[in-house]
């Protein structure tokens, strides 16, 4: 009788112990499950505008205007294109936009973020690059596509340990912080204005992946299963 009846005990125990495992697991929410919208917060002022067709000179931009904006991206974006051991760029998953005397900027349509980490075989200093491919507002002129990118560089190659987008940054850990704005202008010479970064934020939201989510909402089914159990009984 006993071989008869053990296998139905440990049915038991194995349906009480899944719904036991079901509860833990939907409360469970691991660090690598969760992406994260890593956001640089960048603010300086003009140093230099080359526009010898004085397309902007009607907005007062000019040395000593201040700019700010941001670039963002998802940590779990791989890489897009990595030719190298220490290159590696990356497509963003998030909006950008750069403001340059509160009024005039452009907003993202693409972002990349490429990253170069000096390494003992490579020519090059650590580097990190925000590229903003989007629509210019405010410009008085009708411009063509725009271009706007923020660059990080140490020529020591101490700043970055590796070809990943790092998650936080310090300003301070760079030689150069440099503001680049490209306006194309049809049919003539495209305005360029040139900016130095003076401060930057680094922000960390974190954003539970579905699965997270799914196994969350198992573990609270499993729990109510117990209950209207309990209350049945």
């Amino acid at each position: 009788m006993q071989g008869v009846v053990q296998p139905v005990i440990l049915m038991g125990v194995k349906l009480v112990n899944m719904r036991i495992l079901t509860c833990c697991l939907g409360l469970l929410v691991p660090a690598a499950s969760e992406a994260a919208i890593v956001t640089f917060n960048v603010a300086g002022e003009i140093t230099d505008v080359q526009d010898p067709n004085g397309y902007i000179s009607s907005t007062g931009i000019a040395a000593g205007t201040l700019f700010s904006g941001f670039f963002s991206y998802d940590s779990d974006t791989a890489g897009l294109y990595s030719p190298n051991a220490w290159y590696t760029s990356y497509g963003s998953l998030a909006p950008s936009q750069y403001t340059i005397d509160s009024q005039y900027g452009i907003t993202s349509i693409a972002t990349f973020v490429t990253v170069k980490n000096d390494a003992p075989d490579d020519p090059f200093p650590d580097e990190l690059v925000s590229y903003i491919f989007g629509v210019s507002f405010g410009f008085p002129t009708n411009l063509g596509s725009n271009l706007a990118y923020v660059s990080f560089s140490d020529q020591d190659g101490t700043a970055l340990s590796s070809t990943a987008v790092p998650t936080s940054l310090l300003l301070s850990e760079f030689e150069t912080a440099t503001f680049t704005f490209q306006l194309a202008v049809p049919g003539a010479d495209s305005v360029t204005i040139l900016g130095q970064v003076t401060a930057l934020t680094v922000t960390t939201e974190r954003i539970p992946e579905p699965a997270t989510l799914a196994l969350f909402g198992l573990g609270l089914a499993g729990f109510g299963a117990m209950r209207r159990k309990k209350l049945v009984a």
